[in-house]
């Protein structure tokens, strides 16, 4: 199962074009909601530690193994 995350704030027209782009392509996605500028949320200082701007898209993906021997 494949998981997409978005970390944005309301008022950015970049995190509008994310959220613009991944509906037109059809894609499922969690919104996460930053509060601005004053608390920046650990997850967001971690997946972008550098930059610590929005928006940021956090991609999983999760693979199951089957196997026939596997039951």
């Amino acid at each position: 199962m494949d998981e997409v995350k978005l970390f944005g704030f309301w008022s950015s027209p970049f995190s509008r074009r994310v959220i613009w782009a991944l509906k037109l392509k059809g894609v499922s996605y969690e919104y996460i909601e930053e509060n601005l500028p004053d608390n920046k949320s650990d997850l967001l200082l971690q997946y972008n530690p550098v930059h610590k701007k929005i928006p940021v898209i956090v991609y999983t993906q999760t693979q199951t193994l089957k196997h026939p021997l596997i039951k």
